[in-house]
């Protein structure tokens, strides 16, 4: 189990190491003013994810259910389980418009197995 804080705008643990293979608990508290978002992913991954959530904050509907995404508003708590694929880098990244931007973000080092 890992516990995350999400402030505003950062996490800690300011640093994640995890092993490939590996599934892990986040407890994620969410410790700042205002909503923020826990998702794992790449780079690419979460620009793209940026775009919906930009569609969301202009008021269309969508679903808010990726498996390794946890959007919490203040003072909340909650859990991702994520089991960790090949060993390199990953984010975890508030995609809330302009969260990442201010710095919201931080590296997942997948280790190799062993």
């Amino acid at each position: 189990m890992i516990a995350v804080t999400m402030t505003d705008f950062d996490y800690r643990p300011r640093r994640i190491e995890v092993a490939a293979g590996e599934t892990v608990l986040f407890e994620i508290e969410n410790a700042g003013s205002v909503e923020h978002e826990f998702g794992i992913g790449t780079p690419a991954m979460h620009a793209a994810h940026r775009e919906e959530m930009m569609k969301m904050a202009e008021g269309h509907h969508m679903d808010h259910d990726d498996p390794g995404t946890l959007l919490l508003q203040p003072g909340r708590s909650g859990q991702v389980a994520w089991t960790f694929g090949q060993a390199g880098t990953l984010q975890v990244a508030c995609n809330v418009p302009g969260h990442y931007e201010a710095g919201m973000k931080r590296p997942i080092e997948v280790r190799p197995r062993g």
